[in-house]
């Protein structure tokens, strides 16, 4: 097994378990409690996300493990042995790979925790990608390093189709040496390669990434309507509150103020939902 690169230090144990017929789950090692960012595991509990796999904390004779349900899915790995990547495909893939990483900051994620190593990225039967993320304080984890490790990683024979494989990593290595502490500049220069071949760009996309919608009960939904719910959810709250607090005090212009308050809070909110709708649709 090839070694990751913020895992040198070697403290966790990192194993699948695959079983025919069977659940399978990628579990790992911790040493305390304390290196798990609560707040983290909780958001992806209650938020699960259609890029990340499922997770557990589980606590195992008095070992705490994080456990990843892989089950009906195959790794990057195998599947690119079997059909493996011409430049184009390369570059595409890696371009929507990094936008879930980076897009990961929306959620308050870290990018650097995310492990970029194609025997721990994940294709279910519909090839939808699945990533394993971390929701632990490590030290020293690198996005740069991380992003270095998975550029060469894709680049390496049983995954490349080698007519394309010099020239692409002669290009990704001068992209690397002259952005050494630039991940956002490297995930630019990388994508930027796929002008130079715009002709070779198949209709058909090998890979579907989810990262601007989540599976929530089999049923796709769109961010959109989760801020006009959120936006409509905080408005009934607020007013139920206000009225709640009126009904204890009596005092001339109750009527007024309580009117007032509840219009120009809805107007505030209505304002914030369009400002965020608006920013949102620019970004797509």
């Amino acid at each position: 097994m090839r070694e990751l690169v913020f895992w040198t230090n070697k403290r966790y144990g990192l194993s699948h378990n695959r079983k025919n017929g069977l659940d399978s789950y990628l579990t790992l090692n911790l040493e305390s409690e304390e290196e798990i960012i609560a707040y983290q595991v909780e958001m992806l509990r209650n938020n699960p996300h259609a890029t990340l796999l499922t997770m557990q904390v589980l606590q195992i004779d008095g070992n705490i493990k994080l456990s990843y349900r892989t089950t009906g899915k195959t790794t990057l790995t195998e599947h690119l042995r079997a059909k493996p990547l011409n430049k184009t495909e390369y570059i595409r893939f890696v371009e929507k790979c990094c936008q879930v990483v980076v897009e990961s900051k929306k959620y308050l994620l870290y990018p650097g925790n995310f492990i970029l190593d194609s025997d721990y990225i994940f294709l279910d039967a519909n090839y939808n990608i699945s990533f394993v993320y971390v929701p632990l304080h490590i030290e020293d984890n690198s996005l740069e390093k991380n992003l270095n490790y998975f550029l060469h990683n894709l680049l390496s024979e049983d995954f490349m189709e080698e007519s394309y494989r010099g020239d692409l990593a002669y290009q990704i290595n001068h992209i690397l040496e002259n952005n050494k502490t630039k991940p956002g500049e490297i995930i630019k220069q990388v994508t930027k390669l796929k002008d130079q071949d715009s002709k070779d760009i198949p209709e058909e996309k090998p890979f579907r990434l989810e990262s601007s919608t989540e599976q929530i009960q089999g049923k796709k939904v769109p961010t959109k309507w989760k801020y006009i719910f959120y936006c409509f959810a905080l408005q009934l709250v607020f007013i139920g509150v206000i009225l709640r607090i009126a009904n204890s005090f009596n005092f001339a212009g109750k009527l007024i103020i309580v009117y007032g308050s509840v219009i120009l809070f809805v107007l505030l909110t209505d304002l914030k939902l369009i400002r965020i709708l608006s920013t949102d649709k620019q970004e797509k």
